[in-house]
């Protein structure tokens, strides 16, 4: 894996977008450190790690940083239904 991953969110879809990426660059969580971060919103930013990954705020996240950012908000459908 040569890219850098940013998940952005820290849920239970967060973390299972972190063991399917796990899974398909074929690397054990001690491999994967410094490859792979979680980044949440500044208003749910209250722990730095997560399964032992590195939590970001997205103010202090840098784009520039990362080549691949997957975002783990699922839709809901009650939320925007009129």
């Amino acid at each position: 894996m040569k890219d850098k991953l940013c998940i952005v969110g820290a849920g239970g879809f967060a973390r299972e977008v972190l063991c399917l990426a796990l899974d398909i660059y074929n690397l054990t969580p001690e491999q994967a450190q410094g490859k792979i971060v979680f980044a949440v919103s500044d208003a749910y930013h209250h722990r730095d790690a997560l399964l032992g990954f590195p939590v970001l705020s997205l103010s202090d996240f840098k784009a520039e940083e990362y080549n691949c950012c997957c975002h783990c908000r699922p839709y809901c459908k009650s939320q925007n239904s009129k």
